[in-house]
């Protein structure tokens, strides 16, 4: 077994592929979006005045998404908790850039998939990094029931996991869960449950559903795609967050060992805050 086979933490990852995808972000993520010259098409079009705005932000959405897909990459492959942790931290930055100060307008709705998957990764990283001031910007980003509406617009078990994390914004709440089959289903049972081997049994189902409750984002089945070539890694890092936000010891309960736990995360994160604290 190689180097690589033996640090790696995502068993379908494959080395070649992995370079090329590594070497990939890490060229995208230095560009300046802006001093990219728009086509003429987009910068002529009489028939949408906001063209050269869209065109901007896909870029940029292009770019951050990519920064959070290389995070991900990054500890799939085994890289180091510094390395790990310190493009975490400016991947958060990013998508601060990104809602807050480029393009403010733009939001994600929970209601598609994959931004419910997003807003789950980036929430568990920032508290995996302990990044309170991301922590509260988070839900921010999210869009509102219809256009007359600001408030983010959130499902009831993803308010249950809000409030659970300290966040007091205002927020609307649908009457009904976006995806009641989901595993997402358990979060209001599991922040409000006393009892640790409750917790720890619903914190095991929730892994054991994770997987196939993301059937209809963009990177599910990603590894038995083009060869596993855009295989960036599966983690629930919002797991990660809610056990080292309970306390819950990975060891004893077995969840450490369990698909898509991030394991090593939670333990660098207890590091982390122990030393902040």
């Amino acid at each position: 077994m190689n180097e690589f086979e033996a640090k790696k933490r995502a068993i379908f990852l494959k080395n070649n592929y992995m370079r090329e995808y590594k070497d990939y972000f890490i060229e995208n993520k230095q560009k300046d979006i802006f001093t990219i010259e728009a086509p003429d098409y987009i910068k002529n079009d009489p028939n949408d005045p906001n063209s050269l705005n869209s065109y901007y932000r896909r870029l940029s959405w292009n770019q951050t998404s990519n920064q959070l897909e290389f995070c991900q990459l990054l500890y799939s492959a085994g890289e180091s908790k510094e390395i790990v942790i310190s493009e975490t931290c400016q991947m958060l930055q990013r998508f601060h850039r990104h809602f807050d100060i480029d393009f403010p307008k733009r939001k994600l709705y929970l209601s598609s998939p994959d931004s419910y998957a997003y807003i789950l990764w980036l929430l568990g990283l920032a508290v995996l990094v302990n990044d309170q001031e991301t922590l509260m910007r988070i839900p921010q980003w999210l869009g509102g029931s219809d256009e007359n509406d600001s408030l983010p617009y959130v499902d009831p078990p993803m308010k249950a996991l809000l409030d659970f994390l300290g966040y007091q914004g205002a927020l609307a709440v649908a009457d009904k869960p976006f995806f009641p089959k989901a595993c997402y289903r358990y979060f209001p049972e599991l922040v409000q449950s006393k009892i640790d081997s409750e917790c720890e049994k619903l914190l095991i189902q929730y892994l054991k559903d994770w997987y196939k409750s993301n059937k209809n984002t963009y990177w599910y089945d990603r590894h038995k795609r083009n060869d596993g070539k855009f295989f960036f890694g599966y983690w629930s890092f919002e797991a990660g967050a809610l056990v080292l936000l309970l306390n819950i010891d990975i060891e004893r309960s077995g969840i450490a060992e369990k698909p898509f736990f991030p394991a090593d995360y939670v333990c660098w994160a207890r590091e982390i805050r122990a030393k902040d604290s």
